[in-house]
């Protein structure tokens, strides 16, 4: 079960008025688990296209839709998100429609989701300060799209690609990382 879902109702601050926002701070969130809608697609579609869930499943911890979100000395670890799905993203934290998420001196550590394993904007404003990231996994497989015209496409770092990026998925307006270490994912090959 996802641990928090919070959602504001004006994406993007469309709708006057400011967005809600959420601040969690010195928490551990573990092992929280999102499951999504399942993607409709014809029979005839190819292989290759995205198969999975919808945008619902992302987040394994915390989803937030349309609100801002402030993360401050938080650790999360072993969170998942669905592991297939063309914006299925964020196995600890994704943020979709948001002006403001910010996340300072917090951890991620074994997350996993079909893009950015650990976080994932869609649409969203991120600011990362003084974080850490581990050991994180992006399981997406075949083309980030439901478009069967575009199935067979891989462009990575953009919209349509195979498990983008196991720390994080910035499909953002504005970002800005300051003093961000990533370590690399452990080698299970060895005993």
């Amino acid at each position: 079960t996802r641990i928090l879902h919070f959602h504001s109702g004006n994406y993007r601050g469309r709708y006057g008025g400011p967005q809600h926002t959420l601040t969690v701070q010195h928490l551990a969130f573990t092992r929280g688990r999102a499951s999504g809608t399942a993607i409709a697609l014809p029979a005839d579609a190819p292989a290759a296209c995205s198969r999975g869930t919808g945008i619902d499943g992302g987040g394994g911890a915390i989803l937030v839709e349309s609100g801002a979100l402030h993360v401050v000395d938080c650790a999360f670890s072993n969170n998942q998100a669905a592991q297939l799905g063309p914006d299925v993203a964020g196995g600890a934290v994704y943020a979709t429609g948001s002006t403001d998420v910010t996340i300072v001196q917090s951890t991620f550590t074994g997350n996993s989701a079909s893009n950015g394993g650990a976080v994932a904007c869609l649409n969203s404003d991120l600011r990362l300060f003084n974080d850490s990231v581990r050991a994180n996994v992006a399981t997406g497989t075949g083309a980030n799209t439901v478009d069967t015209a575009m199935c067979p496409a891989t462009i990575h770092g953009g919209e349509v690609g195979s498990g983008l990026d196991g720390a994080q998925r910035l499909t953002a307006n504005r970002r800005k990382i300051v003093h961000l270490s990533f370590s690399p994912k452990p080698d299970t090959k060895k005993g």
